[in-house]
């Protein structure tokens, strides 16, 4: 694809368990209507910081909401590029990268007709409690998620480098990043599954740990200063 497209928001991608849209209500103190139409949209003072949607495509969590210009060039670029992608619950397309990692895709259209207008933006600089924040992408093989990335969606990436972990950057054209990539591998000490991972803002995290405790939830990193 030549032109450059931009994550909108987040998406929980479920089977259809009410536990997923419970939990993160009560964590969040966001709210969803089971009546509403798919995407279900989380709530929060008038404005959706997430959607839910519910399809048994293979694929479960939290991924990207990534806004393109036709999904039929997207699918031909993915495809060139060793991924795959497929029609989810008629306005969406899932995309499977070549590592395994998941994002939803949507056109203008699709945006408009299906997905409400309250939808916060995305804002790296995001300073209100729930709301999304900011995107890693965790890859094993991270020239390889760099290609397709940049290939398929557009963007650029910018190496960050420091004592620790090699970090790269995702940008859309903006002068702010809108994404990061971090390596799975010994410097990083990561082990995980190649995937996106989504940050959302508390002003509080120790707080927001303990509810998520009190929930049933695990707290797989302790809260920690990045």
């Amino acid at each position: 694809m030549t032109s450059t497209s931009s994550i909108i928001g987040a998406a929980l991608l479920c089977s259809g368990d009410d536990r997923h849209s419970v939990f993160y209500q009560r964590l969040f103190l966001w709210e969803s209507s089971s009546n509403s139409h798919l995407p279900v949209p989380f709530v929060r003072f008038g404005v959706t910081e997430a959607l839910l949607v519910e399809a048994d495509v293979g694929a479960t969590g939290w991924m990207p909401v990534v806004s393109v210009e036709s999904s039929e060039s997207l699918t031909a670029a993915v495809e060139a590029c060793g991924g795959a992608a497929r029609e989810v619950q008629g306005w969406c397309s899932m995309v499977v990268d070549p590592l395994g990692a998941t994002f939803l895709a949507v056109t203008s259209a699709q945006v408009t007709a299906t997905i409400t207008p309250t939808l916060r933006p995305f804002d790296p600089n995001q300073s209100t409690p729930g709301a999304l924040s900011w995107w890693q992408l965790n890859s094993t093989d991270p020239v390889r998620s760099l290609d397709f990335y940049t290939s398929v969606l557009g963007w650029a990436g910018g190496e960050s480098d420091n004592d620790k972990f090699t970090y790269w950057r995702f940008f859309n054209g903006q002068p702010l990043a809108h994404a990061g990539l971090m390596a799975v591998d010994e410097r990083s000490g990561l082990d995980v599954p190649d995937g996106w991972q989504v940050y959302f803002h508390d002003d509080e995290v120790a707080d927001a740990a303990r509810r998520l405790v009190d929930l049933s939830g695990s707290v797989v990193v302790e809260p920690t200063e990045i």
